[in-house]
C-alpha cells in the first residue's frame, strides 16, 4: 500500500498545461458554471477548454481558460478557416473584458515564442524559429485554399 505523502505528491505533478483544480473552480465562479458561447448549462462540468491550446503551449491558468459545453468545446478544437478566427476573436473579447492586463504572451510556456502570421496577422505559439504561418492558414494553402487577400512577402 502506497503512504499519503507518495500519494500527495503524484497528485501535485503536473504540467504547466494541466489545470488545476482550484483554477477550475475559480473559472466556474467567473463564468456562472454556464457555457460562455450559447449560455447552456448543460453538458458544462469543470472548465477545460484552453483559449490557446496545450500543443502550442497554453498555460493551465485562468487567464487561458473557458468554460464551454462539450459541443462548443469541440467546435472550438476542430474549426478551421474563417470559423476558427470569428471565435478566437469573440473569445479573446470575452478574456480582455474580465481581466484588463490579458495578453496572448502571458499565456504561454517560455520556451513557446508568440509570432504574428504572415497571412492572417493573427498570433500563434510555436517553438519553431523558422515557423512564419499558422496552423489554419498552413492547411488552407495544403487544400490550394487563401486563408485572406494578403500575400506572404
Amino acid at each position: 500500500m502506497k503512504s499519503i505523502r507518495t500519494m500527495r505528491y503524484k497528485r501535485q505533478s503536473r504540467k504547466a498545461t494541466d489545470i488545476p483544480y482550484d483554477v477550475k473552480v475559480t473559472v466556474a465562479i467567473r463564468d456562472n458554471g454556464r457555457c460562455i458561447n450559447c449560455n447552456n448549462k448543460k453538458g458544462v462540468g469543470k472548465p477545460n477548454a484552453h483559449f490557446i491550446a496545450r500543443q502550442f503551449g497554453g498555460l493551465g491558468i485562468e487567464e487561458n481558460i473557458l468554460d464551454l459545453c462539450d459541443i462548443c468545446h469541440k467546435e472550438f478544437d476542430n474549426s478551421k478557416g474563417a470559423k476558427k478566427i470569428l471565435l478566437e476573436q469573440k473569445y479573446e473579447e470575452y478574456l480582455k473584458s474580465k481581466y484588463t492586463y490579458w495578453n496572448r504572451e502571458m499565456l504561454v510556456l517560455r520556451n513557446y515564442k508568440i509570432k504574428q502570421c504572415k497571412i492572417c496577422n493573427k498570433s500563434f505559439g510555436t517553438k519553431s524559429k523558422e515557423k512564419l504561418i499558422c496552423k489554419v492558414c498552413e492547411n488552407n494553402l495544403k487544400q490550394k485554399k487563401i486563408a485572406c487577400t494578403t500575400q506572404i512577402s
